[in-house]
C-alpha cells in the first residue's frame, strides 16, 4: 500500500497542511468538506501540530484512537446511526 499523501504549503512564513482539491486550510473559521478525506486529514493533522506538549500531543491522539474505537464498537452493536449525506449539487453563479 503506498503511503498516504500529505500536503503543506506555506503562508506567512508558516507551514499548513490543506486540501488541493477544496483549497481547504484548517482554521478557526473554516470547517472541513464532509466526505472529503484529504480536508480531514488536514484538520487533524493541524490540530495535532498546534498542541503545545508532547504530553498535549499524546492526549490528543489517545483521544483520536479512543473515538475510533467507538465508532467501530457501535457499528458492530448496530448502534451506529450517523449517515453521511453524500449527495453533492454544484451550481455556477454568474
Amino acid at each position: 500500500m503506498p503511503a498516504p499523501e500529505i500536503h503543506v504549503a506555506m503562508r506567512n512564513g508558516q507551514y499548513f497542511f490543506y486540501c488541493p482539491t477544496h483549497m481547504y486550510f484548517p482554521s478557526a473559521e473554516t470547517s472541513p468538506v464532509p466526505a472529503c478525506a484529504d480536508c480531514w486529514k488536514a484538520s487533524y493533522l493541524m490540530t495535532m501540530a498546534r498542541q503545545k506538549s508532547a504530553e498535549d500531543k499524546q492526549e490528543f491522539s489517545e483521544g483520536l484512537e479512543m473515538l475510533v474505537k467507538h465508532i467501530i464498537e457501535h457499528e458492530k452493536d448496530g448502534t451506529w446511526d450517523y449517515v453521511p449525506n453524500l449527495e453533492m449539487s454544484i451550481n455556477k453563479e454568474n
